[in-house]
């Protein structure tokens, strides 16, 4: 009984022994080896190089039951790394969109690029950027006042032309006004000046002081006006011009004989036989053009015509330019003058000039009268000189905001018996 015993204890513990070694066995990672068989990793019947031994195999190995915070901490990571390198294929697509749709602009607005070429498309972004700073260039933005006076008391004389006075504000907001329009067109890449002016200027016989009219002498005559102007600078060239429509009155309106007794401190009888009153319509265009220009010298010609009532002649003539300046500064330039001042630059502006003028006069209301009406004096066509000519020479000085200009005029005779005339003028404008 006992040995019965015995021999079934026996049996039950093999039996465990053999279930539990066949589960072991079971719950090892087996492998396919490229033949394709199932071989167990334990096995020492071949190399472990044999084996291909990856990542996951190897923790596994490492820690044949990983724990569970294990597993999870492996499937965040996986998470993560997909998000990470995953393509943006939709991105991409937009990207690729946005440029065929430019290059299609491009084509049909007639300015398509080499994109191939990166040296093309650097030249292609240089020359749009400097066709924009062109662009923002055609009107200028600063603010200018320049107030001339001219007196023929600067050479001891009372006669003729005897005093002038005049202001010009330059303000880009006046690139706006209608009367634009009217200008003359400068088809260049061009800086464009736009200003309104006020002209108040006085003639008078040989003899101010005499109350009776003296035939073959200047009658006395006074006038006015308002100007719009644009003066129009080619950009890296030296050629200038200007236009300007100008209206006002000639004849007793302009206070002539008021400003010269208040200035003189007596009476003037003379005026009661002034050019009587009649309306100024004018139009002046003027253009100017250096031929030669050096370090510190420069030579050019300019042109000059007045087409209205007030008068009708064409002028030309050189200029010379000697001294130092600056070549920026030298093309801001307002009407009559050589410059105005410029904050831009660090430089003293400091030059001579000299002008010659030939006109050829048709008409002047100072000496003929106007036009719609009819004075008590005047001169005929057949006593003024229709051919005169002028020297001009001047100083200017110039820094920053502001400018000095003084220049000397001789004026040949203008009608018959007339004497020549010289003035002087002084000038000074300002930058804002």
């Amino acid at each position: 009984m006992n040995r019965i015993r015995l021999l079934t204890g026996l049996f039950i513990g093999s039996f465990i022994l053999v279930t539990g070694c066949d589960r072991c066995r079971n719950h090892t990672h087996d492998v396919q080896d490229p033949e394709g068989k199932t071989t167990d990793l334990l096995s020492r019947d071949r190399p472990a190089s044999a084996y291909p031994v990856t990542e996951a195999t190897a923790d596994t190995l490492s820690h044949p039951n990983p724990p569970l915070w294990d597993s999870l901490s492996r499937m965040k990571t996986k998470k993560k790394t997909k998000k990470r390198t995953a393509p943006q294929q939709a991105f991409d697509q937009q990207t690729i969109q946005q440029r065929m749709d430019n290059i299609r602009r491009l084509k049909a607005s007639g300015r398509t690029i080499d994109i191939a070429s990166g040296r093309e498309l650097m030249y292609a972004r240089n020359e749009a950027e400097s066709q924009l700073n062109l662009w923002l260039e055609q009107v200028n933005p600063n603010l200018y006042l320049c107030i001339d006076f001219e007196n023929d008391i600067f050479t001891n004389t009372d006669r003729y032309y005897t005093n002038g006075i005049r202001f010009d504000l330059i303000d880009p907001a006046l690139n706006r006004s209608f009367l634009t329009k009217l200008m003359i067109p400068l088809n260049k890449p061009v800086r464009n000046y736009y200003g309104i002016s006020f002209i108040h200027r006085m003639y008078t016989p040989w003899d101010p002081h005499q109350d009776t009219i003296v035939p073959g002498d200047r009658p006395f005559s006074a006038y006015m006006y308002f100007g719009f102007n644009k003066m129009s600078n080619a950009i890296g060239k030296r050629y200038r011009q200007l236009s300007a429509m100008n209206i006002g009155l000639i004849g007793s309106a302009a206070q002539g004989k008021v400003i010269q007794e208040t200035v003189h401190f007596e009476d003037t009888d003379g005026w009661k036989y002034q050019i009587r009153n009649d309306i100024i319509l004018d139009y002046y265009f003027r253009s100017e053009a250096g031929l030669v220009k050096g370090r510190s010298v420069e030579i050019g010609v300019w042109a000059d015509a007045h087409a209205g009532t007030l008068l009708d002649n064409i002028s030309v003539g050189p200029y010379l330019l000697a001294g130092i300046y600056d070549p920026r500064y030298l093309d801001q330039i307002a009407q009559g003058k050589w410059g105005i001042s410029n904050p831009a630059s660090d430089k003293l502006q400091c030059f001579l000039f000299y002008r010659f003028r030939g006109t050829l006069v048709a008409y002047d209301a100072t000496l003929q009268g106007g036009v719609f009406t009819r004075s008590d004096y005047t001169l005929g066509p057949d006593q003024i000189n229709h051919l005169t000519y002028e020297h001009n020479v001047g100083l200017l000085a110039a820094y920053k905001w502001a400018s000095f200009q003084a220049e000397y005029y001789w004026l040949s005779p203008e009608y018959e018996g007339c004497d020549h005339h010289q003035w002087g003028r002084c000038s000074l404008n300002f930058t804002f």
